[in-house]
């Protein structure tokens, strides 16, 4: 059996987009991954391990985090709004702990703080 992990990014990511907020405020320009939304894919599908006991129980499906880009880029207050395994959730905070950082959110000319959802989907082939 092969593994596939495959992040369902490229479709999600214009509302994932919309989404992104400074205190309530739609910012100016979104946080964004170095290098952009086939970059942050490819860093994803990486990086990515397929969680052992998910993978003997056969279990897959999407798991969606919210976190934060701060204003210095880096990742903050990652939390897993829905999953269908444990396993599945401690492996999307595992890749988010190593993620490098971000172009941060502007408002006017000010980097500031985002919240943005990422939904991450786990294939098995």
């Amino acid at each position: 059996m092969t593994i596939v992990s495959v992040i369902d990014f490229k479709f999600h990511l214009h509302r994932v987009l919309l989404q992104a907020r400074h205190y309530g405020e739609i910012v100016e320009r979104n946080a964004e991954f170095p290098g952009g939304e086939r970059a942050c894919m490819e860093w994803l599908s990486r990086n990515m391990k397929y969680p052992e006991i998910a993978l003997e129980q056969g279990i897959r499906g999407r798991v969606i985090v919210q976190f934060v880009v701060n204003r210095d880029g880096s990742i903050g207050d990652k939390y897993i709004i829905k999953s269908p395994h444990p396993s599945l959730s401690d492996e999307v905070l595992r890749l988010f702990t190593l993620m490098p950082k971000w172009r941060p959110a502007t408002m006017g000319n000010h980097a500031v703080r985002s919240r943005l959802n990422l939904p991450v989907n786990f294939t098995l082939r």
